[in-house]
């Protein structure tokens, strides 16, 4: 049921036993920490589709805002194009008078799908770099 370990600092001589079960979930906890990239992307993904419903249908709504004005999508206009088009005089109404195109690109950076991915990659990455020093620090004890 036991298998002996290296030799342990703190017991000169002697050998630690550890259990056979922690031999045998070592591998899945490396498994677990792979999956871990994919739930928290998730997470994020969740998050990404719970914002896009409170997002307005219509690009003449108001966007919604996060703390410090930080917007979920912006309109930007397309410099050559914006304001700068008629329409056909066969296709505009001819009870109103002609006016310009508006071409307005709709950046949605947050509800976009890559932003989640990205998220999650750095906080993935984070999490394994936190994970690297923990492994680091047992090993060769505290720097």
């Amino acid at each position: 049921m036991f298998y002996a370990g290296k030799t342990s600092e703190k017991f000169a001589g002697y050998k630690t036993a550890v259990p056979t079960w922690m031999k045998m979930i070592r591998p899945r906890m490396a498994v677990y920490r792979r999956m871990a990239v994919y739930q928290c992307m998730a997470v994020f993904l969740m998050f990404t589709g719970l914002v896009r419903q409170m997002e307005p249908s219509r690009l003449d709504q108001k966007p919604v805002t996060f703390g410090g004005g930080l917007q979920t999508n912006y309109l930007l206009p397309i410099p050559t194009l914006h304001e700068q088009v008629y329409r056909d005089r066969k296709l505009e109404d001819p009870s109103k008078p002609p006016k310009p195109e508006s071409a307005l690109f709709n950046f949605a950076w947050l509800t976009a799908p890559g932003t989640a991915v990205f998220l999650s990659a750095l906080a993935s990455q984070k999490a394994d770099k936190a994970e690297q020093e923990r492994r680091h620090k047992r090993r060769h004890g505290p720097s």
